[in-house]
């Protein structure tokens, strides 16, 4: 199944669990945003045939890592990338639509902690 067809369902899911607009907006952008990467690289767009190597590299690659104006992105930002992205491979493996999670090894980078509060 094609991951945008996962995401509609996802989004489903996610409406029925009473996520928030916000949350299922991000996903929604994040998943688009990958399908888009694996479409530009010639990589499978099929949720099955999806592999964590895939997932790798999309994570590493400049795309995923800089802004448009060509500076690299916060922390925090690339932690919701991953995040969103864990969530809707925990969810293609759950609900039947891949035969394993192609985002079980990502982890989330260390961000610095906040300054002290003026």
């Amino acid at each position: 199944m094609r991951v945008l067809s996962v995401l509609d369902r996802f989004l489903v899911q996610l409406r029925a669990d009473g996520r928030s607009p916000y949350w299922r907006d991000q996903i929604d952008r994040h998943i688009h945003f990958l399908d888009g990467w694996l479409a530009e690289q010639r990589l499978p767009r099929d949720a099955r045939r999806i592999t964590h190597e895939h997932i790798a590299r999309f994570l590493a690659s400049p795309e995923a890592n800089t802004r448009g104006d060509g500076r690299p992105k916060k922390t925090r930002s690339r932690n919701c990338l991953r995040s969103s992205i864990k969530v809707f491979f925990q969810y293609a493996l759950a609900a039947g639509h891949a035969p394993r999670n192609a985002a079980s090894l990502v982890r989330r980078a260390r961000c610095a902690p906040p300054p002290p509060p003026a």
